[in-house]
Order: C-alpha cells, then structure tokens, then sequence
C-alpha cells in the first residue's frame, strides 16, 4: 500500500512541475550579482572536466587535445563572468525543477549581492554554474550559433523576435545572447570594450508597426537589490525594438544608451551589436567539445591567432570568404553569394583595459578541405594554429617587422596535409609543427624550426605516404630548416634528433625516417626532385 501511495504522491508532484508559472525574475533568477570564474587553473580544470565528455580529472592524464583546448579557450574564460551558465541553469531549474546541484527556486541560494560581485555562498552552486558557463563550448551549441550567424536573417531584429516568441511560447524563457555585429564590436569585446552577454527572456510584448519589447532576466541585476529595474511603471528590463525605423534600431536596457546609462547595448540590422536566441536544451548536456579525440563525428574545427597578428581574410576553396575590405575598413561579409557559410568568430571573451586576448573562431566541416588564411603583423610576432580532432597545424612567426603573410592550408586534417607559407616580407625565426593523431592512436609530429621564408617565394611543407614521411619545397628560393620528429604509442614516446636540412630553390626535399618506432638512431632517407607546379597562394 505504501508503494502506491509514494506513486501518487510523485506523480502528483510530476503534474504539478510540468503546470510552471510564468518565469519571474524574482523567483527564478539568481539571488546574487553575476561572478567571475575562478582563476585557479587546477579548479577550473576541475570544472571542464565535468562540463564535457571523457576528460581526465587532471590535466597530466589529459589528451593531447583535452591539454590543447583548456590552454587555448577554456583558459580565457578565468577571471570572467558567468552570465551563460546562470542563465542557462536557472532555464533549466525553471522548467525542470533542478539540475546538476541546483533545485528551483533558483532565488533561495544566498550569494553575494555588494559590489565586489563574489558570487554564490555554496562551492556546488558556483560549480554547477561554472559547468553550465562551459557548455556554450559544446559541439552541439557552437554548430547551432554558426547556423545562426551564418543565417542571411542572423542580424535582424524582427526575426530574433519571431524565435523569441516562438521559444517562450514553447518552452516558457529564450536565452538571448547579445553578440557583436561588427568587426569594430567584436575587436573591442576582445580588448576591453563593451562586451557579449546573455540574458533569459520570458515575456514578449508588440504594438505592429511601432515596437517591440523583451522582458528579460539578467544576471548582472538580482531581483532583490534592483526590483525597480523589473516593476513599476519605471522597470525597464526590456530589449526595445523600434519597428518604425528602416533598420529597425533597438536597445537594451530601456535608459540605454551611454549619456543616460552607461550599461547596455544597442543595434540595428546594421550593427553594430545583434541579439540571438538559442535554447537551454542545446547547452544542457555534459557533450564533446570541439577538439575532443574521441568525438567520432566531429566536424568542427578551429583557428586560433595569438600575438602581434591580426586575420584580415579567410577564404575557402570556393572563394567564399569571411571578411570584406570597406571604406570604413574591415567588414563581415554578409553577401550570402560570397561570405563562407561554415564559419563563426567566437564572440564570447572579454580583455581587461590594456589586454589583448587571441582571435578565435570555429568552422564545421574543413576535413579534407582547402582554405587561406591571411594575417596582418606590425612585428611578425605571432602564433597561428589551425585544429581539428586528433590534428594540428602550428606556425610561429618571429620578428621580422611590418608585413603580411598568407597561410594556404590543403587536404586540412587528413594525413597528406599541406601547409603553404607565403609572405610580402622575409620571414625569420619561423616555427611549423604538424601533428596527427593516427587510426591506431599513434601521434605523429613534424617539428621545423628555423625556416627561412623569403619574400614572395612561399615554402611548402606536405605531409605524404600517410604522414609518414615530410616534403619541403620553394620554386623560387633555398628554404633552410632544422627538422625534429616525434612519435608516441600509448606511454612511449620517440624523438629524433634535431637536424639541418636546406632545400634548394626549384627543388622538393622528401624526408621519410627508416624506422619510426625507434627515431633517436634512425637514419633518415633524403629524395630531392624538380619542383612539378609553382607553389603560390592565391
């Protein structure tokens, strides 16, 4: 008897969670300012390890590619706010009553509410935001925010509305990040400007053909100490959207912009900020990230700059490309003929005054696919990676003054890669690793130091016969280099000795070791051949 009872008392529980009110920021929003992520690299490791798939709890036991992507973005996320993750939990607490360790309502977890911003009072609570926080990295949200940036409706306000809508509608509360819409806006995000937000929204309102408006929830404003931001006659927690303008200008608070509040954002459909919605189901679950090695059905990849360096192009094998050249300087291309339809520049970091954080963006499918990168220097100092499961492609540029260089990347992420270095400069102090991981989880790494790139005479470095062996080759100039080879099988690892090598102009240098399970006394077979086709990036 005492069972049924304990099922109908359940299941009556169950009927009422499905019955939720409407999202209240006072119930459910969080009481306690938005936070910073702890900078302890062995906490924040802790972290990553629970907001993703198969990542060991240290980073010594860590993959290579685990190692690679906490050190190249979970690492920038140390020291900054946490507005996804409260967000997203609190969606989530909402509609679900709990998840992770948080139970709804989510507004009875004490936390800081000063002006020091500490955060939550519970360690579990600031994880578990933290967790969440993470999980805008999943494979699944980052190709859902590329199809939504590379959609021709991505920056006009009336259609985020309409999804907005639709998504309360549905499922009671939007996420609604607001992400820059231009190339100015997305530099100063990641140099201590303005920077991208998300917020929840819960209600919407229309009067056609004059406004919109979104109410929303937002971390950076706790009920308990901002209640007139979200009541009254004065509240004005909405997006504002002017339906009468021809580009439909908008602004967030309602006493934006600066002059009046100096906290907010503003757009248009022509920039410079937009606002996107996504669901909290897509950043929900512990899933792979990008780089993650034993993701089966990976399909995305990433380029990452660092440095004295900036990308003013990126084009694929179709001639689609990233940016456009205007008056006014460098534009996203928006022309849905021209502009690469796989691609997103990742707008949620943010710099300290003075600091400048790497360029960041991800791409679906470049498996097997050709593209160009271009890269503007003032000093030559620069660090340029391009990543995909189980493979890398590094180039470190040293000084060499003012100039720009041209990366051509072939058959990307399979074993017979070719990476071109073109430059309108003569490069020195250049570094180039090449890494595969293997089908049998064998690691093959191609080490070049040293290598002389001479103004417009590009170097080609391929890797052939399954990565087995490294060709080097200039039609117009010597290319010198210093060569190391590395190999690892499980705990074992090879490495070869450093050696010298110089490539005669016109020729293609072919460098295969003899025995690769034993790199530190193999000898290495050298082919030179006539170079069969110019080798120059277009």
């Amino acid at each position: 008897m005492r069972k049924v009872l304990l099922f109908l008392w359940i299941g009556a529980i169950s009927v009422q969670m499905t019955a939720a009110a409407d999202f209240d920021p006072k119930t459910d929003g969080w009481d306690f300012y938005n936070f910073l992520m702890t900078t302890d690299n062995t906490v924040l490791w802790g972290i990553y390890s629970k907001s993703f798939l198969g990542i060991a709890n240290t980073y010594a036991a860590a993959s290579v590619e685990d190692q690679l992507f906490f050190d190249l973005v979970i690492s920038r996320y140390a020291g900054h706010a946490n507005c996804f993750g409260m967000s997203n939990l609190a969606i989530i607490c909402y509609k679900e009553g709990g998840h992770l360790s948080a139970c709804s309502p989510v507004c009875t977890y004490e936390g800081d509410l000063s002006p020091t911003h500490a955060g939550p009072d519970l360690n579990m609570i600031r994880e578990s935001i933290g967790i969440m926080h993470l999980r805008q990295l999943t494979q699944k949200m980052i190709s859902l925010l590329i199809e939504r940036f590379t959609d021709s409706k991505w920056d006009k306000p009336n259609e985020a509305f309409g999804q907005i809508k639709t998504e309360i509608a549905t499922n009671g509360a939007s996420l609604v990040s607001f992400m820059p819409a231009s190339v100015a806006a997305a530099e100063a995000a990641m140099s201590g400007g303005q920077e991208a937000h998300t917020v929840v929204a819960y209600k919407v309102e229309e009067s056609p053909g004059a406004w919109y408006k979104i109410y929303v929830y937002d971390p950076n404003r706790p009920y308990s100490t901002e209640s007139a931001f979200y009541d009254g006659t004065g509240k004005i927690n909405f997006i504002y959207v002017n339906q009468a303008s021809a580009t439909l200008d908008w602004h967030y608070p309602d006493d934006y912009p600066p002059g009046t509040n100096s906290y907010g954002w503003e757009g248009s459909s022509a920039g410079p900020w937009t606002f996107i919605p996504s669901t909290s189901y897509d950043a929900r679950f512990k899933d792979d990230h990008p780089l993650d090695a034993g993701y089966i059905t990976s399909q995305l990849g990433q380029i990452f700059l660092s440095g004295d360096g900036e990308v003013t192009q990126i084009e694929d094998e179709t001639g689609r490309r990233f940016y456009k050249q205007s008056a006014s300087g460098l534009q996203f291309e928006k022309d849905p003929n021209k502009r690469m339809l796989n691609m997103i520049r990742w707008p949620f970091f943010h710099a300290g005054k003075g600091e400048k954080l790497p360029e960041v963006y991800f791409m679906q499918n470049p498996q097997g696919k050709s593209f160009k990168i271009q890269i503007a220097s003032k000093s030559g100092k620069y660090d340029c990676r391009l990543l995909q499961k189980g493979n890398f492609i590094k180039m470190e540029a040293g000084g060499s003054g003012a100039g720009r260089d041209t990366l051509q990347i072939a058959a990307f992420a399979t074993e017979e890669q070719t990476l071109t270095i073109g430059s309108q400069r003569n490069l020195a102090n250049v570094r180039v690793e090449l890494f595969k991981r293997l089908a049998d989880q064998t690691t093959r790494t191609f080490i070049l130091s040293d290598v002389t790139v001479t103004k417009s005479a590009p170097v080609q470095m391929q890797c052939v016969d399954y990565f087995s062996s490294l060709a080097v080759s200039s039609p117009r100039a010597e290319v010198r280099y210093k060569l190391e080879m590395a190999q690892k099988i499980g705990d074992r690892v090879e490495r070869s000795p450093v050696q010298s090598f110089t490539v005669p102009a016109g020729k293609r240098q072919l460098l295969r070791p003899l025995d690769w399970e034993n790199l530190k006394d193999s000898a290495i077979d050298k082919v030179e051949r006539e170079v069969l086709k110019k080798v120059q990036p277009r």
